[in-house]
């Protein structure tokens, strides 16, 4: 799981692994607030960031055995 560029603005992108096409993901920013969620649907999707504050971010998505997992990004 990674999310590119970082530091990035406007649309940055998300790849995953093939298994966790399907899962559900989230995205928080640093108090907690769900900025974005939705479902993986493929190995690399875009996420639009322009609306968000710059900043750090967690983007919290399951593994195939639904074991989370977190990746940390700037904005």
């Amino acid at each position: 799981l990674r999310v590119l560029p970082s530091p990035g603005s406007g649309i940055m992108y998300a790849l995953v692994q093939k298994q966790m096409i399907g899962s559900n993901f989230r995205i928080i920013d640093l108090r907690g607030r769900t900025v974005l969620r939705g479902t993986i649907a493929q190995e690399k999707f875009s996420l639009p960031t322009s609306g968000w504050a710059e900043g750090s971010y967690v983007m919290i998505a399951e593994t195939e055995g639904g074991h989370p997992v977190y990746y940390r990004f700037v904005r």
